[in-house]
């Protein structure tokens, strides 16, 4: 299975839970959006506690629930491809805090939060955020990174301000029956 998910906000380097918070909540309803599309629709009883024998998706830190797509529960990984768009100049990667720690807060704002201190003191999820929806459920079933990327043109408020383009490809560690209904090849 391969989609594409887009964020355009802040990316700071080392973030706080709170900051990798509002870029998951940002991403929520792009990922909500999956559960409808073939193949993961045929298995949404995984996010349903509801469902006997379902739920297997569903992670809780702190009373809070969190939903993943990319679960060990179906052996699943993901190969991510990331279009960065970034303020200043082609060639300076390091503005606005160097890529290695920018993209460790947007590995960390794409899984359900590891702990409790991931998870911000006063967040209160709204109604439709429960559960809130993430592309994974640990940031170590990313295989492979690849990252582009390029100067943002026109006015930008800070030098944390990114637009990304996050291309996903899921793919097994494991064949099982179920991955026929929404893996490619």
């Amino acid at each position: 299975m391969r989609f594409t998910l887009f964020y355009d906000g802040d990316l700071p380097p080392n973030g706080n839970a709170a900051q990798k918070n509002d870029i998951r909540a940002a991403l929520h309803p792009q990922i909500k959006d999956l559960w409808a599309d073939p193949g993961l629709s045929e298995i949404k009883d995984v996010i349903d506690p509801n469902v006997t024998n379902g739920g297997q998706h569903l992670t809780t830190r702190n009373g809070f629930t969190f939903a993943s797509v990319v679960h060990r529960h179906y052996h699943l990984r993901a190969r991510i491809n990331i279009f960065m768009q970034r303020s200043g100049p082609a060639g300076h990667l390091i503005d606005g805090g160097d890529i290695d720690n920018r993209l460790k807060t947007l590995f960390d704002a794409l899984a359900v939060p590891a702990n409790q201190q991931q998870i911000p003191q006063r967040w209160n999820p709204a109604p439709h955020q429960a559960p809130l929806h993430c592309l994974l459920e640990d940031d170590r079933l990313i295989t492979s990174v690849a990252v582009d990327t390029e100067r943002l043109l026109g006015p930008v408020p800070n030098q944390q301000r990114v637009r990304l383009t996050i291309r996903v490809h899921l793919h097994a560690a494991k064949n099982i029956y179920a991955h026929q209904l929404f893996l490619t090849p």
